[in-house]
């Protein structure tokens, strides 16, 4: 689940560190920091900076995480704040909020303010269920719990399976970084393009003009593999990758944008996840053909070192067979 949010009392940030969250602490009280500091090993890949709790830190914030390509923002009131049968109301701030959204050209309603009052308690819906551990959007908010602004996708159940792809990309590669976030965002949209089934492992290919860390994200992705020849490298030094169903005979191209150039690793992280399709790569249709299964070939050994080599990888010197290494090539 992705998700972001700026967070007014630190009692919370347990609960927003199990749902894996970005967040932006809205912080009034110096006892805030020792707190933040017991739980630091959980926060530490999420937790972006400390603002005030004003309308500037309002502002500050929620700018910052349209910035970042979040655009379906909400504001989810707390303990301080209440609601009517009219609509909601917040007896506090919501003015930083608000501007934030007309000064980057997101229309604001009332759907975007969402209680925060328990529904178990109230019979009102609101955002979070049960007061500990809630792991399920969309069902009541603990009751006397903190204001905040987060930011929601439509498409809950896909936005789910790609922090899950992640988070098994990087079990596979070692650590997160935005080389790896290229790669599962490659690879997710490879296979939304061209139609790639769960269960088809078979006659997909990618060739990747660099190797770097995304090559690792594609291959537990999309299960394109150098040895079984589906992941092939063609080097020309660039951030492009060209995807292949031979199932149905679809492809595309995709070559990386530099409109995250400049972000810090979160920041960066985040924006090739979340930013429209067009924002991080250019497409188009491959400029290579398709490749075609090569069978497995024969092997003889070198003439000169007697090490068996691939027969397609031999050549002639003074009329015999010998690997590329005794030929002087490599």
């Amino acid at each position: 689940m992705k998700l972001a949010g700026i967070l007014s009392i630190p009692t919370w940030l347990e609960n927003y560190c199990e749902l894996n969250v970005p967040f932006i602490l809205m912080s009034r009280f110096p006892y805030h920091e020792p707190y933040i500091s017991r739980i630091e090993h959980k926060i530490r890949s999420s937790f972006s900076y400390i603002v005030n709790d004003d309308f500037l830190g309002e502002y500050m914030a929620a700018a910052h995480l349209i910035r970042q390509g979040y655009r379906d923002l909400y504001l989810v009131l707390g303990s301080t704040d209440k609601s009517n049968a009219e609509g909601i109301m917040n007896l506090t701030r919501m003015d930083g909020f608000k501007k934030a959204l007309s000064d980057h050209s997101i229309p604001y309603s009332e759907s975007h303010i969402l209680s925060g009052i328990n529904e178990e308690k109230t019979g009102q819906a609101g955002f979070f269920s049960g007061k500990k551990r809630p792991s399920i959007p969309g069902r009541g908010f603990p009751f006397a719990g903190p204001r905040v602004i987060l930011v929601l996708s439509q498409d809950k159940e896909r936005n789910k399976m790609d922090h899950e792809l992640m988070s098994r990309a990087i079990a596979f590669h070692g650590h997160r970084c935005p080389g790896l976030a290229i790669g599962v965002r490659a690879a997710l949209e490879a296979k939304r393009i061209l139609e790639i089934g769960e269960a088809e492992p078979k006659g997909i290919y990618c060739v990747a003009e660099q190797m770097a860390c995304f090559i690792d994200a594609i291959q537990v992705i999309l299960g394109c593999t150098a040895g079984k020849g589906s992941l092939i490298y063609r080097p020309t030094g660039k951030c492009v990758f060209s995807f292949f169903n031979t199932n149905n005979g679809k492809a595309v191209r995709m070559a990386k944008l530099d409109n995250d150039a400049g972000l810090d690793k979160e920041e960066a992280i985040r924006f090739i996840l979340n930013q429209p399709l067009e924002q991080v790569f250019s497409l188009s249709s491959p400029t290579i053909p398709a490749p075609a299964y090569a069978p497995r070939g024969a092997a003889m050994a070198c003439a000169l070192c007697g090490e068996r080599t691939a027969e397609n990888m031999l050549r002639v010197k003074d009329g015999k067979p010998v690997c590329l290494e005794c030929a002087g090539l490599i």
